[in-house]
């Protein structure tokens, strides 16, 4: 209430977590040389959001979240060895 939000927001280093935790899951031999984070817009706990990723051609990964109506939360990449 005080700053205005609607809700709770959620953490951001658990959103970085979780999309390096996507990565692993889709790509558990991946070995990650360097992973850089950056939160865009708050994430809040009264609705559903998402994680994404995407390999590039360069050996980094484009990992991104976004929040239930499809706002980009938190933007990072992954570069691969």
């Amino acid at each position: 209430e005080v700053e205005g939000y609607p809700g709770l927001i959620v953490h951001g280093p658990l959103l970085a977590t979780l999309l390096l935790d996507l990565l692993r899951r889709n790509a558990p031999d991946a070995d990650i040389a360097s992973f850089r984070f950056r939160a865009v817009r708050p994430t809040f706990d009264l609705h559903p959001f998402q994680v994404n990723g995407e390999p590039g051609a360069d050996g980094t990964v484009a990992l991104w979240s976004q929040d239930h109506e499809g706002w980009l939360t938190m933007d990072a990449v992954a570069t691969l060895r």
